[in-house]
């Protein structure tokens, strides 16, 4: 296939809002001139702005594949990139765009960096090193950032996110004042309904049960009316579930404020306190194997814990979505003298 004349698209991305925006401009700009050193008619512009390279679920992105598929009505035969990176940092979705969603249709990337057609000569042995020094690099961000949010978590301050049954404070003093940390803070409206949930299910009831009587007393469920959830709104038995999983323990022994454990938000989904932490689905119907997992609290255990002193910190899930994302919630130890001998 010759350069001559071929209707091009230009795909430009950049990664988050804190980036500089003008980078798509530039991006934009150097494809261009790139086209017009070759002859080639740019037919199209596709842009993702503040979009991870880590995943496909970007608008333009898809739009661009979209027109691709349309065979001989797609307006263009190749795509232009300033670098490979820019559609994406995965290895396996670096390859899935350029040799198979737009090889299948016929179109061509082409790396303004370096020159390199994706049906050149060499290009997949060219294209896979490009593909897996982008990969890598992502790899290290991931790391760098997973160790900067540990520190942040095991110094009590929070890390991002919301979490039900804490709000948020600006820190005192904070020695960096463009940047300043939040620490997390209890909220008792939402710490009562934690304990509330935590009792009646020590009681015996089930989580079906529990969310039910939440809904019929207009107990406001995590992000209603902050977006529209699949199931609809109000609590549904997976939050109350996940509400429930307990593995990292705290013990308010002063009763009137925050333990360390408390104050410290978490890490990742996949990790807390410092610990690692599975993100099974919770909501799925699984094996016994996967709920415990999960770690999802056994109605006995929620019994014997129930009986202890001091109730362990409890983790509630912030949105019945399948995510497996969840929320540290208040220290409960109001729920010990309901439970039953």
């Amino acid at each position: 296939m010759t350069d001559e004349r071929i209707p091009v698209a230009i795909y430009a991305r950049y990664s988050t809002d804190r980036q500089d925006s003008r980078s798509i401009d530039d991006q934009i700009r150097r494809c261009r001139a790139f086209a017009a050193s070759r002859g080639l008619e740019v037919a199209a512009e596709y842009k993702d702005a503040a979009q991870s390279g880590a995943h496909l679920e970007r608008a333009d992105m898809q739009r661009m594949l979209a027109a691709a598929r349309r065979g001989r009505h797609s307006p263009f035969r190749a795509v232009l990139v300033d670098d490979l990176s820019r559609l994406s940092r995965d290895l396996g979705n670096t390859w899935r765009i350029v040799f198979e969603d737009l090889a299948a249709a016929d179109v061509r990337v082409i790396d303004c960096t370096t020159g390199m057609a994706s049906d050149g000569a060499g290009a997949r042995l060219t294209f896979g090193a490009l593909a897996l020094v982008n990969d890598a690099f992502l790899q290290l961000v991931k790391t760098e950032t997973h160790r900067g949010l540990e520190g942040r978590a095991l110094g009590g301050f929070w890390t991002g996110g919301r979490v039900y049954g804490y709000r948020t404070e600006i820190e005192p003093n904070p020695p960096d004042l463009e940047h300043p940390r939040k620490v997390p803070r209890l909220e008792p409206s939402e710490a009562a309904i934690v304990r509330r949930v935590f009792e009646q299910y020590a009681g015996g009831e089930s989580t079906k049960q529990i969310a039910g009587q939440l809904n019929a007393d207009g107990v406001r469920a995590p992000y209603d009316g902050d977006y529209t959830k699949p199931a609809g709104r109000g609590w549904g038995h997976t939050t109350i579930r996940a509400m429930l999983r307990n593995d990292g323990t705290s013990d308010d022994s002063s009763g009137t404020a925050e333990s360390e454990s408390a104050r410290r938000a978490p890490v990742s989904a996949s990790t807390a306190f410092g610990r690692p932490r599975s993100t099974s689905r919770c909501g799925s119907r699984s094996s016994r194997s996967s709920r415990r997992r999960c770690g999802l609290a056994s109605r006995r255990g929620s019994r014997r814990l129930a009986r202890r002193e001091d109730v362990p910190l409890a983790r509630a899930s912030t949105r019945s979505s399948s995510r497996g994302c969840f929320a540290a919630a208040p220290a409960a130890r109001a729920w010990s003298s309901s439970a039953p001998g």
